[in-house]
C-alpha cells in the first residue's frame, strides 16, 4: 500500500495506530514484536510522528492504544514493549485496516455509525 504523502502527526487516533499494528502481528504470528519494530512498520505505511514533547513519545502513544486491544484480547504483552497476536474476529480485523487506510488517505479519522 503506497500513499502520496507521509502523514506526520503527534496525534494520530489509537483506532489508527491498531489499525496498522494488529494486521502486521497476525502476519508475523506466532512471533512477538517490539514496539521499535511496530513503530518501524507504521512508518512504512505512513504514519509517522513528530513528538512535540518528551511525554509524547512515541513508543508511549503506540503502547497506550495497544492496551485497548490487549484488554478484549486481540493481542497480549509478552514482555516489556513486546506484543503477540492472538485473534482478532475478522470483521473486526477488517474494520481496524480500513480506519487506517482511510486515515491515510483523508488525514483524518471519523467515527462512523457502524463503530
Amino acid at each position: 500500500m503506497a500513499f502520496h504523502a507521509p502523514y506526520i502527526s503527534s496525534r494520530i487516533p489509537g483506532p489508527v495506530l491498531r489499525g496498522g499494528v494488529v494486521p502486521f502481528l497476525k502476519r508475523i504470528a506466532p512471533h512477538d514484536a517490539s514496539i521499535e519494530e511496530l513503530l518501524s512498520h507504521l512508518s512504512h505505511l505512513g504514519l509517522r510522528f513528530d513528538a512535540l514533547s518528551p511525554q509524547d513519545r512515541p513508543s508511549k502513544r503506540l503502547s497506550d492504544a495497544l492496551r485497548w486491544s490487549e484488554r478484549r484480547g486481540f493481542i497480549e504483552r509478552t514482555g516489556r514493549g513486546r506484543y503477540r497476536y492472538v485473534h482478532v474476529p475478522r470483521t473486526t480485523l477488517w474494520r481496524m485496516q480500513d480506519r487506517c487506510k482511510q486515515f491515510l488517505v483523508d488525514g483524518q479519522y471519523e467515527l462512523g455509525c457502524s463503530d
